[in-house]
């Protein structure tokens, strides 16, 4: 599964974004997001879940399921 991610992976290099990311370990992914207003960003992780920092793109697993998987 891995190798078909990185086969169709899309490598992007956003400019450094003025907002800190709740974990200095996952600035990338707020460059990326402040970057790209397209993206979103699935995870479980409870620091950046609670961010307010980009609102309605910010997604737990089961609400990424609802909004865009449930019939």
């Amino acid at each position: 599964m891995v190798e078909v991610v990185r086969r169709f992976a899309i490598e992007l290099s956003p400019p450094r974004s003025l907002v800190a990311a709740p974990d200095a370990n996952d600035q990338h992914v707020w460059d990326m997001l402040a970057a790209y207003h397209e993206l979103m960003l699935v995870t479980g992780d409870p620091p950046l879940l609670a961010s307010r920092d980009f609102p309605g793109r910010i997604l737990s697993p089961r609400d990424f399921v609802d909004r865009f998987l449930a019939t």
